[in-house]
């Protein structure tokens, strides 16, 4: 799924650095960072269903308020609703606005429902 959902993004943003748990110093910007926040199992009364409902957060550095909202619009507009190999469905759920170490930062959750 992870990979699924990166890959999304750069065909989305080309150029874009899409990079797992912390951006690499010397990065470009914008840049996004992905995090599984949470992945539980779902269950029906037989046991384990085979799906996933996994809490992603996707972090967007840039240099500018205007690189970041750009960034921040074109990821959400491109997954939310998604469907995909794994990926059965992409939820947007929230965003919040940082500046983190002289960057801009706008931290995006989705619910990703996965097999």
């Amino acid at each position: 799924m992870e990979q699924e959902i990166r890959t999304l993004i750069k065909a989305l943003n080309p150029g874009l650095p899409v990079n797992f748990g912390v951006n690499p110093a010397g990065s470009a910007y914008p840049a996004c960072v992905l995090n599984v926040i949470s992945s539980p199992g779902t269950h029906n009364m037989d046991g384990r269903d085979g799906l996933t409902q996994s809490r992603v957060q996707i972090d967007i550095y840039a240099t500018t308020y205007g690189e970041m909202a750009s960034t921040r619009d074109s990821v959400i507009s491109g997954i939310d609703g998604y469907q995909g190999d794994r990926i059965h469905r992409v939820f947007y759920s929230d965003a919040s606005q940082t500046i983190e170490n002289e960057k801009q930062r706008s931290r995006l959750t989705f619910f990703v429902w996965h097999s």
